[in-house]
């Protein structure tokens, strides 16, 4: 997978994971900006773990 691709596999699951756990809470607008803002964070770096490196084909 190619950094642009990872990158926007990362961006976008991190996006939606966060939209989503701000609609499942019913609580005031700050502490639903903090927990969206927290979700979207480590589901981007759990993505950035587990997706495959981008390969390089370095030719001396």
């Amino acid at each position: 997978m190619n950094a642009k691709s990872k990158g926007i596999v990362m961006g976008t699951g991190g996006m939606f994971a966060g939209l989503l756990s701000a609609q499942l809470v019913s609580w005031s607008t700050v502490p639903k900006a903090f927990l969206a803002t927290a979700v979207c964070v480590i589901v981007s770096l759990i993505l950035h773990a587990v997706l495959p490196q981008s390969k390089t084909n370095s030719q001396p």
